[in-house]
């Protein structure tokens, strides 16, 4: 999320979509192709993903701390 700014304004995805992050394919599919439903299930996909990923990150630095 904190580079998608940087690479929207100067490459708009980069030629052949290599450089295109997931919350861009989010931002189009649900902003310029209007396809709403498909949108908001892959935010909350990425909110659960972003969740784990978080959860197991916590735990493993308290296990670390004691």
């Amino acid at each position: 999320f904190r580079v998608f700014d940087i690479i929207w304004t100067l490459t708009y995805g980069g030629p052949g979509r290599t450089t295109e992050l997931l919350s861009m394919l989010i931002y189009k599919s649900g902003l310029q192709f209007f396809q709403i439903g498909q949108a908001s299930a892959m935010s909350w996909l990425f909110l659960l993903v972003i969740f784990l990923i978080s959860t197991f990150f916590i735990r493993e630095l308290q296990r670390r701390n004691q």
